[in-house]
Protein backbone atom coordinates (compact mmCIF):
# COMPACT_ATOMS: atom_id res chain seq x y z
CA UNK A 1 0.00 0.00 0.00
CA UNK A 2 1.56 3.38 -0.77
CA UNK A 3 -0.51 6.62 0.74
CA UNK A 4 1.48 9.63 -0.71
CA UNK A 5 0.40 12.78 1.42
CA UNK A 6 1.55 16.09 0.56
CA UNK A 7 2.15 19.03 3.06
CA UNK A 8 -1.45 20.12 3.99
CA UNK A 9 -3.16 17.62 2.87
CA UNK A 10 -6.17 15.94 5.30
CA UNK A 11 -6.49 12.59 4.31
CA UNK A 12 -9.14 10.38 6.24
CA UNK A 13 -8.98 6.52 6.03
CA UNK A 14 -11.98 5.05 6.07
CA UNK A 15 -12.92 1.36 6.28
CA UNK A 16 -15.51 -1.23 8.67
CA UNK A 17 -14.09 -2.21 11.78
CA UNK A 18 -11.32 -4.77 11.52
CA UNK A 19 -10.06 -3.58 8.60
CA UNK A 20 -6.62 -2.32 9.98
CA UNK A 21 -7.12 1.96 9.91
CA UNK A 22 -5.77 1.65 13.49
CA UNK A 23 -3.49 -0.32 13.23
CA UNK A 24 -1.99 1.77 9.59
CA UNK A 25 -1.91 4.54 12.11
CA UNK A 26 -0.07 2.85 14.68
CA UNK A 27 2.45 1.59 12.09
CA UNK A 28 3.00 5.13 10.89
CA UNK A 29 3.42 6.42 14.29
CA UNK A 30 5.59 3.56 15.33
CA UNK A 31 3.91 1.81 17.81
CA UNK A 32 3.57 -1.32 15.80
CA UNK A 33 6.14 -2.71 13.31
CA UNK A 34 5.01 -3.86 10.07
CA UNK A 35 5.49 -7.48 8.97
CA UNK A 36 6.64 -6.78 5.84
CA UNK A 37 7.14 -3.41 3.72
CA UNK A 38 8.54 0.13 4.76
CA UNK A 39 7.26 3.22 6.31
CA UNK A 40 8.89 6.42 4.91
CA UNK A 41 8.31 9.96 6.03
CA UNK A 42 9.59 12.80 4.23
CA UNK A 43 11.38 9.96 2.15
CA UNK A 44 13.22 8.62 4.51
CA UNK A 45 12.65 4.68 5.77
CA UNK A 46 11.16 5.07 9.72
CA UNK A 47 9.90 1.55 10.25
CA UNK A 48 13.01 0.64 12.73
CA UNK A 49 12.77 3.97 14.04
CA UNK A 50 11.80 4.83 17.32
CA UNK A 51 7.98 6.61 17.94
CA UNK A 52 9.36 9.40 19.45
CA UNK A 53 11.85 10.24 16.80
CA UNK A 54 9.07 10.37 14.19
CA UNK A 55 7.71 13.20 15.22
CA UNK A 56 4.30 12.29 14.72
CA UNK A 57 1.14 13.72 16.11
CA UNK A 58 -1.23 10.91 17.09
CA UNK A 59 -4.49 11.42 18.75
CA UNK A 60 -6.03 8.05 20.28
CA UNK A 61 -10.12 7.77 20.40
CA UNK A 62 -10.07 8.41 24.10
CA UNK A 63 -10.30 11.28 26.12
CA UNK A 64 -6.74 11.55 27.12
CA UNK A 65 -7.59 14.82 28.83
CA UNK A 66 -7.12 15.72 32.32
CA UNK A 67 -10.22 16.24 33.77
CA UNK A 68 -9.26 19.11 36.62
CA UNK A 69 -7.76 21.36 33.66
CA UNK A 70 -9.37 23.84 31.69
CA UNK A 71 -9.62 23.39 27.96
CA UNK A 72 -6.49 25.82 27.94
CA UNK A 73 -4.38 23.83 30.57
CA UNK A 74 -4.62 20.98 28.77
CA UNK A 75 -3.83 22.37 25.56
CA UNK A 76 -0.46 23.88 26.75
CA UNK A 77 0.64 21.27 29.46
CA UNK A 78 3.31 19.43 27.72
CA UNK A 79 4.41 22.79 26.32
CA UNK A 80 5.36 24.15 29.72
CA UNK A 81 6.80 21.06 31.02
CA UNK A 82 9.18 21.91 27.72
CA UNK A 83 9.33 25.41 29.51
CA UNK A 84 8.17 27.35 25.92
CA UNK A 85 7.76 30.98 26.57
CA UNK A 86 4.12 32.08 28.27
CA UNK A 87 3.59 34.32 25.26
CA UNK A 88 4.03 31.94 22.86
CA UNK A 89 1.90 29.04 24.75
CA UNK A 90 -1.16 31.49 24.61
CA UNK A 91 -0.71 32.22 20.85
CA UNK A 92 -0.14 28.71 19.99
CA UNK A 93 -3.50 27.71 22.00
CA UNK A 94 -5.51 30.10 20.54
CA UNK A 95 -4.12 29.04 17.15
CA UNK A 96 -5.51 25.70 17.53
CA UNK A 97 -8.65 26.38 18.71
CA UNK A 98 -9.10 28.21 15.74
CA UNK A 99 -8.09 25.61 13.99
CA UNK A 100 -10.50 23.04 15.18
CA UNK A 101 -13.07 25.56 15.06
CA UNK A 102 -13.50 25.85 18.80
CA UNK A 103 -14.67 29.21 20.06
CA UNK A 104 -11.62 30.94 22.12
CA UNK A 105 -13.86 31.11 25.06
CA UNK A 106 -13.67 27.39 25.25
CA UNK A 107 -9.86 27.70 26.57
CA UNK A 108 -11.34 28.71 29.94
CA UNK A 109 -14.06 25.70 30.77
CA UNK A 110 -13.53 22.64 32.38
CA UNK A 111 -12.73 19.66 30.10
CA UNK A 112 -15.69 17.59 32.43
CA UNK A 113 -18.35 20.56 30.67
CA UNK A 114 -17.51 19.77 27.12
CA UNK A 115 -19.96 16.99 25.52
CA UNK A 116 -17.67 13.21 24.38
CA UNK A 117 -17.33 14.93 20.66
CA UNK A 118 -16.38 18.15 21.42
CA UNK A 119 -13.79 16.60 24.06
CA UNK A 120 -12.72 14.02 21.51
CA UNK A 121 -12.80 15.98 18.09
CA UNK A 122 -11.99 19.23 19.35
CA UNK A 123 -10.06 19.31 22.17
CA UNK A 124 -7.87 16.01 21.95
CA UNK A 125 -6.47 16.94 17.98
CA UNK A 126 -5.26 20.23 20.11
CA UNK A 127 -3.61 17.88 22.92
CA UNK A 128 -1.37 17.30 19.68
CA UNK A 129 -1.20 20.09 17.44
CA UNK A 130 -0.11 22.31 19.77
CA UNK A 131 3.57 20.58 20.09
CA UNK A 132 4.28 21.14 16.33
CA UNK A 133 4.40 18.57 14.28
CA UNK A 134 4.42 18.87 10.64
CA UNK A 135 0.98 19.27 9.02
CA UNK A 136 1.43 16.29 7.16
CA UNK A 137 2.50 14.33 10.22
CA UNK A 138 -0.89 14.19 12.40
CA UNK A 139 -3.02 11.42 12.55
CA UNK A 140 -6.48 11.52 14.78
CA UNK A 141 -8.88 8.69 15.22
CA UNK A 142 -12.02 9.62 15.12
CA UNK A 143 -14.00 5.74 15.65
CA UNK A 144 -16.88 6.06 17.44
CA UNK A 145 -17.28 9.87 17.29
CA UNK A 146 -20.52 11.54 16.30
CA UNK A 147 -20.46 11.93 12.52
CA UNK A 148 -21.37 15.88 12.23
CA UNK A 149 -18.16 16.54 13.86
CA UNK A 150 -16.11 14.83 12.05
CA UNK A 151 -17.27 16.11 8.61
CA UNK A 152 -15.43 19.56 9.46
CA UNK A 153 -13.13 18.88 6.22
Amino acid sequence: MTIPIEESEFLTILGPSGAGKTTLLHMIAGFETPTKGEIYIDGEPVSDTPPNERDIGLVFQSHALFAHMTVKENISFPLKMRREDVDDIDQKVEDVLELVRLPTDYADKPVDDLSGATATCGVCPCHRLRVDPPPTRRAVEFAGQEAPRRDTG
